[in-house]
Formats: C-alpha cells, sequence, structure tokens
C-alpha cells in the first residue's frame, strides 16, 4: 500500500563527478520547499554518524518524485542503476510515484528500455548543460511545475477517493489526467500509475479496443539484469527481419516478467506504431500431462482481429486465417506459457496454433513472441525470420543487485554467495528476499542454512520450493498457509466468486475453518500480505478481485495439499464444482465463452473424483448437447473436446478412472480417438481405439469390436506399418 506522507519528499538520484549540475538543478527544486509542504533530498544531507545505506533506502522508499540526473558518469554507476534506478522503478509500479530523467549531457541513454520509455528533459534529446542560461531557466522551471502539478493532482485525488469512498462505503477508484490512479478500498489506499504514452512519441494513439493484454499473468517482479534481452525485442520489433521469436527458460527464471515489462515499455511508445496487441497465456506451467487447447485462444483472436465466422472451417484453416488477419499489418502478438500444446518430437500439438506459428514465421509484418520451456520445433523449417533466445539464470551480480531491491543488506559477497545458493533464479531469490525479511530480520547469511529438497531438480524448482518450503513451515497452522492450499487447487486465476464459494460456511475441515473465520479488514491484511511476501501476485488491474500466484507457487502448495490433506483436496474441488455449473445463464451454452465454466467445472469434479458425475450431468448433456458433439461438429472445438476427455483419463488415452461406468469409458476412448485423428494425430489415436477392441472383445460386443479394428486398420495402413502395428499384445 502506498502511503501519503504529510511532507512529500523529492530524491535526486546523481553522479558525485555530476555535483556542480546537482546544486544547480537543486537550487530550483528548493522552491518546491519555500512554496508548500515539500523536502528535496539527496545523499549530502547524511550527517557524519549516520548509517548512509539505511538513510539512502528509507528515502528512496519514502520519497513521492525521483529526479534523476542523467549523464554517462550516471548510466555508468553500478549504485545508481542497480540500487536506486531498480528499486525506484518497482516502487513506481507499485507505488505510483514519479521519475523525472533530467539530460545533463550527451550520453547513450537510449539503449536503456527503463529509461527509453520515461519522458526525457529537456526533450528533442538535447541536454541541459549545453543550453545557454536562459533556456537552462526555463527547461528547470518546466520541470518543477510538473512536479508541482504532480504532487497537489495526486493529493487532491487521494482526498476525493477517501471522501467518496466514506460517502459510499463501497470500493473507489479515481482516475487523475497525468496517469495517476487511486483505489481505496475501507482502510487501505493504493495509488499507482497506469501506463500512458510518453509526450511528444511520434507514434499515434491506438483506436479504441486495439489493445488487450489483460490475460497476461500479473507480475510483481522487477526486471534486473535482462537489458540485452529487452534490446534484441526492440530490435526485433522495430525491425523487418524476424517474424516470430521465443524467450525460453524453466519456470520462474522470468520469461512472463521480462514480456510484461516490455509491454509497459513499449505502452509508453503507442506500441511503436503496432496497430494492433494481443496477448494469450496458456498459464499451466505448473502441471505436467494436463492437456491445454488452443481453442479458446483461436476463437478470441479471430474475434480479437475481426474475423466474420470464428467457428468456420477445420483447425488449420482456422490458424491460416487468423495468420492472414494478424500478419497483415504491424502487430504485436504475445503467446504466454506455450510448453503444454508442445512435444519435443512433433512440435506443437494444436493443429490451429501450430499453423498459426508456421505461416506467421514465414509471413509477419508485425512480430509474435512466444515464451515457453521447451524449443520450438516449427522454428528449425524458418531460421532466417525466428529466433531462440534461451534465458539463462541471472548472473550473480544481477542476483545481488535484486537481493539489495528487494532490501536486504550485506556484503556484495554475501549477498552473491546467497544467489548462488539458490541458482540464481529469479523467482527463488524475489522469494528468499522476503523470507529473511520476515523471519530472519533480514540476515542474509541465514539463506544458507535453508533446508535442501534432495528429491527435487533443478528443473521442477528445486531452488523457488525451497523457499517455499520454508515459508510454509513458519506460517504453521495458520491462515496463510490455508490461503496457499486454495490457490492450489487451481490451475488459473481464481475469480472472486470461486473464492468466495470456498469460504462459504460451512467450511471445508483442514482447509478453510480459519479463512471462514476472517472479517473483511483481516481477509484484505492476509492477501496484503501474501503479496508483499510475493506468494500471491499483485492485483491485477484489470481483474482487482482475482487471486493468482505464479504457477510453480500453485503446483507446489496444491501437492502438499492432496498429498497431506487428500479428503480436504477432494471437498475443494467439489464446492468448485458445484459452484460452477450454476454459473451459465443457460442450460446448454452455445459459445466456447459461454461453456468456459462448465470446461473448469468438469476438471474440478474430476480432481475430486466425481467423474461419472461430471460425464453424466455435464460434459454429455450440456456441453456435447445431449451427445450431438456440439462441441466437435458445431464450434470444431477438437482440441477443447480432447483436453476435456484428458481430464477422466488415469493413463492419457489408454485408461479412464475407474469411477466411469463402462459404457463411459468406451464412449470417451472412442471420442479421444476421433479427435486425435480429427488433429492428425494418428499414432496416439492407435491406443484409444485399441483399448476399446480390447475391452469390447472382453464384454462380447462384437459389433462395437469389429468397428474398432477396422478403423485400426485404417489407421495402421495411414501410419505405413500394418503389419508390424499387428504384433501390438
Amino acid at each position: 500500500m502506498a502511503t501519503v506522507a504529510e511532507k512529500p519528499q523529492v530524491y535526486v538520484s546523481y553522479s558525485h563527478r555530476d555535483e556542480e549540475a546537482k546544486d544547480f538543478v537543486g537550487r530550483h527544486l528548493t522552491v518546491l520547499q519555500t512554496a508548500g509542504h515539500v523536502e528535496v533530498w539527496d545523499d549530502r544531507k547524511i550527517t557524519v554518524g549516520d548509517d548512509w545505506y539505511q538513510a539512502i533506502e528509507a528515502k528512496l522508499e519514502g520519497c513521492a518524485v525521483a529526479v534523476l540526473l542523467i549523464s554517462t558518469d550516471f548510466l555508468g554507476s553500478e549504485f545508481c542503476i542497480k540500487e536506486e534506478v531498480s528499486r525506484l522503478l518497482e516502487r513506481r509500479k507499485r507505488d505510483g510515484m514519479m521519475i523525472a530523467p533530467i539530460l545533463l549531457r550527451p550520453c547513450a541513454w537510449k539503449i536503456f528500455p527503463w529509461l527509453a520509455a520515461l519522458q526525457m528533459q529537456p526533450r528533442d534529446d538535447m541536454p541541459l548543460l549545453q543550453l545557454d542560461q536562459l533556456q537552462q531557466e526555463r527547461e528547470l522551471t518546466e520541470i518543477v511545475l510538473a512536479i508541482h502539478a504532480f504532487l497537489k493532482e495526486q493529493a487532491e485525488l487521494v482526498a476525493a477517493a477517501i471522501e467518496r469512498a466514506k460517502a459510499t462505503g463501497q470500493r473507489t477508484e479515481i482516475r487523475g489526467d497525468n496517469n495517476t490512479v487511486v483505489q481505496v478500498d475501507g482502510d487501505h489506499v493504493h495509488v499507482n500509475i497506469v501506463a500512458g504514452p510518453k509526450a511528444g512519441t511520434p507514434y499515434p494513439a491506438l483506436a479504441e479496443g486495439a489493445v488487450d493484454l489483460t490475460r497476461l499473468p500479473t507480475s510483481g517482479f522487477e526486471v534486473v539484469g535482462r537489458d540485452k534481452e529487452l534490446k534484441f525485442l526492440d530490435d526485433a520489433f522495430d525491425g523487418n527481419t524476424l517474424n516470430v521469436v521465443s524467450l525460453r527458460a524453466w519456470g520462474g527464471v522470468g520469461k512472463s516478467t521480462l514480456a510484461n515489462k516490455w509491454c509497459e515499455y513499449l505502452a509508453a511508445d503507442n506500441y511503436r506504431g503496432a496497430r494492433r496487441t494481443f496477448a494469450w497465456s496458456f498459464y499451466s506451467q505448473g502441471t505436467n500431462e494436463r492437456v491445454t487447447s488452443a481453442d479458446a485462444f483461436i476463437d478470441e483472436a479471430l474475434r480479437f482481429f475481426g474475423d466474420n465466422d470464428p467457428t468456420a472451417g477445420s483447425p488449420w484453416a482456422k490458424g491460416e486465417r487468423l495468420a492472414g488477419l494478424v500478419g497483415a499489418e504491424k502487430t504485436l502478438l504475445i503467446l504466454d506459457g506455450m510448453e503444454p500444446l508442445q512435444d519435443e518430437h512433433q512440435g506443437i500439438k494444436d493443429p490451429a496454433l501450430a499453423r498459426l506459428v508456421e505461416c506467421l514465421a514465414e509471413q509477419n509484418a508485425g512480430l509474435c513472441v512466444i515464451t515457453t520451456r521447451e524449443p520450438v520445433k516449427e522454428f528449425s523449417d524458418f531460421p532466417e525470420t525466428t529466433r531462440e533466445i534461451d534465458l539463462e539464470h541471472l548472473s550473480k551480480e544481477a542476483g545481488r543487485a535484486l537481493l539489495r531491491i528487494k532490501g536486504l543488506r550485506a556484503a556484495d559477497d554475501l549477498l552473491e554467495q546467497a544467489s548462488e545458493a539458490f541458482g540464481n533464479h529469479a523467482l527463488a531469490l524475489n522469494l528468499l528476499a522476503s523470507y529473511l525479511k520476515c523471519f530472519a530480520g533480514g540476515d542474509v547469511s541465514q539463506a544458507l542454512s535453508l533446508p535442501d529438497l534432495p528429491d527435487v531438480s533443478v528443473d521442477d524448482g528445486k531452488h523457488p520450493r525451497r523457499v517455499m518450503a520454508a515459508f510454509a513451515e513458519q506460517f504453521g497452522e495458520g491462515p496463510e498457509l490455508d490461503l496457499l492450499y486454495v490457490v492450489g487447487l487451481f490451475d488459473r486465476p481464481a475469480d472472486a466468486g470461486c473464492v468466495a464459494t470456498l469460504r462459504w460456511k460451512p467450511a471445508i475441515p483442514n482447509l478453510t475453518e480459519r479463512l471462514s473465520a476472517l472479517e473483511a479488514l483481516d481477509w484484505r491484511e492476509l492477501l496484503k500480505k501474501l503479496r508483499s511476501l510475493c506468494l500471491l501476485a499483485e492485483e491485477s488491474h484489470h481483474a482487482p478481485d482475482e487471486l493468482d500466484a505464479h504457477p510453480l507457487v500453485r503446483e507446489h502448495f496444491g501437492e502438499h495439499l492432496r498429498e497431506r490433506q487428500e479428503k480436504a483436496w477432494k471437498s475443494g474441488h467439489m464446492r468448485l464444482y458445484d459452484h460452477l455449473v450454476t454459473m451459465p445463464k443457460k442450460s446448454q451454452p452455445n459459445t466456447l465463452a459461454e461453456m468456459a465454466p462448465l470446461f473448469q467445472a468438469v476438471h474440478h469434479a474430476c480432481q475430486a473424483g466425481r467423474q461419472q458425475s461430471a460425464y453424466e450431468d455435464v460434459y454429455q448433456p450440456r456441453i456435447c448437447h445431449n451427445n450431438k458433439l456440439y462441441l466437435t461438429r458445431k464450434l470444431g472445438a477438437f482440441s477443447e473436446n480432447l483436453g476435456l476427455i484428458g481430464a477422466f483419463c488415469e493413463t492419457l488415452w489408454e485408461r479412464f478412472s475407474r469411477n466411469l461406468d463402462i459404457n463411459a469409458q468406451v464412449w470417451l476412448l472412442n471420442e479421444a480417438a476421433y479427435n486425435l485423428r480429427a488433429l492428425g494425430r494418428l499414432d496416439e489415436a492407435v491406443g484409444p481405439m485399441w483399448a476399446s477392441m480390447q475391452i469390447d472383445l472382453e464384454r462380447n460386443e462384437w459389433e462395437g469390436a469389429a468397428i474398432s479394428a477396422s478403423g485400426l486398420a485404417e489407421l495402421y495402413r495411414a501410419l505405413g506399418d500394418l503389419r508390424a502395428r499387428f504384433k501390438r499384445s
């Protein structure tokens, strides 16, 4: 929560080699002090005997405005860039403070994306110290007036928002003219600055509705040590050589955070001439064998880019059609977390998505950015127009800077040792800093004593999971751990209705007793605490009532709940199922968007062990429209249907849950085979068709067995190894 100080502070960040220029600028800033209750501060005001680092840290955390004096010496200062600027950028995002950069002398400031996204003064790349005295006075006067206007508007917005909230008794949001947003919810006051185009950008404003980034996961982490990657994305977007790029790394390294930060910089420059910008997150990094569909993405993207009939055509035709719409003009398409749809041998498993990526790789006037854990196999056919960037873990120096930004104080070598002990892993270091500040008094040496997890590999998230396990140990039997277990029930952001349902009374034993007893204020404080510890994602501007966490956090605590409290795990999923089946207004929804709650309901019912109920009460009557195969024949959503069928499986495509009756198992096996064939995945279709034939033979259902055998013969012939295939036992 941002605090509104009685006496706003203006922090001046500079290189000591620019001392004379700092004093000159400071004389103008002093006008703010004499005109009102404003304090202007720089590090020369630290007195003898003071802890200089603690004094700077306090001012960085408390200032309302930061003035940066930009020069080659400033940009070359590790302390200025990695300590001060990184902390200020995080606070600007979190608390809505103002950053005012002033160009003192000519320097290569444009190579820093965070700086290029801010409005530099003086404008037109004219360094302050190269102007004549009168021009200098005018420029600094304009800066002082802008700071004064910002502080005045912020104070007025806060007062107005508090007054309105008191009068209405409801959550209130007020937006100012300078991209400032004030939100008041009870005693909680939050000030923020939303991304907006910087003044003087040469690119025109985008049309209303031309940007949709609402599905990108909310990231609460600052980007550290990624200047090279940000520059690469800038060059790829501004150039005309690359059509599709991939950011590849394991979970928690910072793929989504990097994409989010880059979008913030683009937004400040009107997306640099892009006509449309669209992002989608497949968002199931925390699950291993779950089948994820691209159908909902294809449907939404076709609608966003203006297709006349998003349901028309085969999956391949839809992918080609979408590629034509996306690639015809300069656009930005972001596909986040694509690995659930990839296979190391066959590439992208969804034909519509595969065709989209292939077509865009061949021809694209804009740029498509993919984040994934896996190599994009399709790139091998387009080496000149595609590029994969392997996001390595941070350097130990960047890890040290990140720990410092998060408020830890220690010698450089100890911070670097702690960073290396946790793999220089971005998520692990963010969690580690929060843990040490909360439970170890900021003692960095205690990081080295956190227990190892010998049974967890690095690729499966050993380093961040170590910190999560330490958090769980400290929380004990408290509401913090209960809420993390609740988040672990989901594979996506949890909307307010689902969370409220879980908190309803009667409480779920061993899961929500403490959460159900919390009053509204205590609930908000719990959310605030877990967000401050980086265990919950920051509140989303697009959906402020949603609860979300990094996929590795969801996966970790979900696994622990299932292993340690299986009954609570099933009860939680069952309550979500009962809630979600009531969400669609129609008994038989007609679109993928309308069906979305039912898709989630099937997933939760299967996790609760209620597969037969999900099949009889939801899948067949409401999704398939009473066995009319509506999802595939009408909407063409073969991948979505396959994902639903996968939820009923024990062994993917070959053995279904024993909680299903035999007729349901046979029907689902045949439907799985049909959908796999329709998607061109012939080799995978063999398993369910063979299993269906075996069941029919055991039941003396000769007609069904004969149909399966005939289908198998066709499959084997298409695969080209009929004789070898029939040796299967």
